[in-house]
C-alpha cells in the first residue's frame, strides 16, 4: 500500500476520502430524491426530467477545459502567488464571456425564431448550464490548490441543497420544469459559495481587473486541449437519455435515466477518490520525483480497479432488488442492463489514474485521437445495440468500444509518460 506519511500522500487521501464522503451522501440523496420524481411525474415525465437533468453531466465541457487547465497550472506555478493570480483572472474572465455569449445567443434565437425556443425543462437545462460555467471554476481552483478536501465540502452542501429543493417541490406538486430547477438551482449556488469562499480565504488569487492576454492564451491553448479531449469522450454517452427517449420511447428513457445514473454516482466517486493525483502529479514533475510518479501510477490504478471490481459485483448480483426497493417499483430493468452498467463503470477505471497523469503532463493529442476514435465507433453502434438490445445496448456501446481502444492506447501512453521526466509542451 501507498505509505500517507508525505504531504503529498496525505492531501490524496484526505481529499479522496471527502470526495467518496460527498459521494455516498449523494447515493444516499438519490435513494430519496428520484423515487419521489419518479412518483411524482410518472414514467413519461420522469424520462424528460432525467433527459433535462442529465445535461448537467455537459456543463464541465462548456468552460473550455479551464478548469482542468487550473488543476496543472496553478500548482506548476510553483507558489507564485502573481502567476496563479493572472491564470485565475483569465479564467473568471473567459469564462463569463462564454456564459453571457451563450445567454445572448440563446436569447436571440429565441426571439428570431420562436418555434425553435427549448420547452420549460431544457430551456431551464440551458440557462443553469450558463450560469454555472464560470461559478463551476471553483472546485477546479480548489484542487489547482491542492485542497480538494474544499472541494467535497461544497459538493455535500450542493447535494444537501439539491435534497430540500426536491422535496420541497414534491410536497408542493411542482411539474417537470420546477424539478428541473431544482438541481440546476442547488448546483449554481454550491459553485457561487465555493467561489466565494475561495476568493475570500485566498485573497491573493482575486481576480484582477483584465487578463493578461499572454496568461489567457496560456490557459486557453491547454483548456482547450481538455475541452476537445472531454467533449469527444461525453459525446459517447451524454445524450444516451436522449437518445433512449427518441428511438425508445418514454419507458425505456426512464430505464435509461436511472441507470445512468448509477453508473454516472459510481464513476463519480472513483473519480473523485483519484482526482488528487492529478495536481499532485503535476508537482511531483517539476520536482523531478520520477519514483513517487511511477509508484503512484501503479498502486492508483490497482486501488481503482479493484474498487471497482468489487462495486460492479455487488451491482450485478444485487442491483435489481436494490433498484426495485429503492424506486418504490419494478421498472423491469433487464439483467443486460445492470451488466452493460458495470461495464460501464469498470472501464474508464481502468485508464482513470493514467489520464490524470496525461494530463498533468500535457500529454493531450494522443488521448484527443483515441477518444476520437473510440466515440465515433461508440456512436456507430448504438442504434443496432438499442435496435437488439433496447436501453442495454444503446448503454453497452460506450465501454465495448472503450475495452479495445482507449485501454490499450492510455496504457501505451501513460507507459511512456512514466518514463519521461519532464513536462510536455502542450499540444491539441
Amino acid at each position: 500500500m501507498v505509505s500517507f506519511t508525505t504531504p503529498r500522500n496525505r492531501r490524496i487521501l484526505l481529499s479522496g476520502a471527502a470526495g467518496v464522503t460527498q459521494r455516498l451522501v449523494q447515493l444516499a440523496t438519490s435513494l430519496i430524491t428520484l423515487p419521489l420524481v419518479l412518483h411524482r411525474l410518472g414514467d413519461a415525465g420522469f424520462g424528460v426530467w432525467g433527459a433535462a437533468t442529465s445535461l448537467a453531466w455537459a456543463g464541465a465541457m462548456l468552460d473550455l477545459g479551464l478548469g482542468g487547465a487550473l488543476i496543472t497550472l496553478l500548482p506548476r506555478a510553483g507558489g507564485q502567488r502573481g502567476v496563479s493570480r493572472d491564470y485565475v483572472t483569465a479564467s473568471l474572465f473567459v469564462a463569463t464571456g462564454i456564459s453571457l455569449g451563450m445567454l445572448a445567443i440563446g436569447s436571440a434565437l429565441a426571439l428570431l425564431w420562436p418555434h425553435l425556443a427549448p420547452s420549460g425543462p431544457f430551456l431551464i437545462a440551458g440557462l443553469g448550464l450558463a450560469v454555472n460555467i464560470p461559478l463551476g471554476l471553483s472546485g477546479a481552483l480548489w484542487f489547482g490548490l491542492q485542497k480538494g478536501h474544499v472541494t467535497g465540502f461544497w459538493n455535500t452542501v450542493q447535494t444537501g441543497l439539491t435534497l430540500l429543493f426536491v422535496v420541497a417541490g414534491v410536497v408542493a406538486g411542482a411539474g417537470v420544469t420546477v424539478l428541473t430547477l431544482a438541481i440546476y438551482a442547488a448546483a449554481a449556488l454550491a459553485n457561487a459559495g465555493s467561489l466565494i469562499h475561495l476568493l475570500w480565504r485566498v485573497p491573493e488569487l482575486r481576480p484582477s481587473p483584465w487578463p493578461k492576454f499572454g496568461v489567457m492564451r496560456t490557459a486557453l491553448r491547454s483548456g482547450i486541449s481538455l475541452s476537445m479531449i472531454g467533449a469527444v469522450a461525453s459525446g459517447a454517452y451524454v445524450l444516451d437519455n436522449v437518445l433512449a427517449l427518441h428511438w425508445l420511447g418514454p419507458h425505456a428513457a426512464a430505464q435509461m435515466a436511472v441507470a445512468l445514473r448509477v453508473c454516472i454516482t459510481a464513476s463519480g466517486m472513483l473519480a473523485v477518490a483519484t482526482q488528487a493525483f492529478w495536481p499532485e502529479f503535476v508537482e511531483a514533475v517539476a520536482h523531478g520525483d520520477h519514483h513517487w510518479v511511477v509508484r503512484a501510477l501503479g498502486r492508483g490504478t490497482l486501488m481503482v480497479t479493484v474498487l471497482a471490481l468489487a462495486g460492479c459485483g455487488l451491482l450485478v448480483l444485487a442491483g435489481k432488488p436494490v433498484l426495485a426497493w429503492w424506486l418504490h417499483q419494478d421498472l423491469h430493468l433487464p439483467h443486460a442492463l445492470f451488466l452493460a452498467m458495470a461495464a460501464w463503470i469498470l472501464v474508464p477505471a481502468l485508464t482513470r489514474v493514467a489520464g490524470l497523469l496525461l494530463n498533468a503532463k500535457a500529454l493531450y493529442r494522443g488521448q484527443f485521437l483515441a477518444q476520437l476514435a473510440a466515440t465515433a465507433l461508440a456512436l456507430a453502434l448504438k442504434p443496432l445495440g438499442a435496435k437488439f438490445l433496447g436501453a442495454a445496448g444503446l448503454l453497452a456501446a460506450t465501454p465495448l468500444v472503450s475495452l479495445f481502444i482507449i485501454c490499450p492506447a492510455y496504457a501505451w501512453l501513460a507507459w511512456r509518460a512514466a518514463a519521461a521526466p519532464r513536462f510536455q509542451k502542450v499540444r491539441a
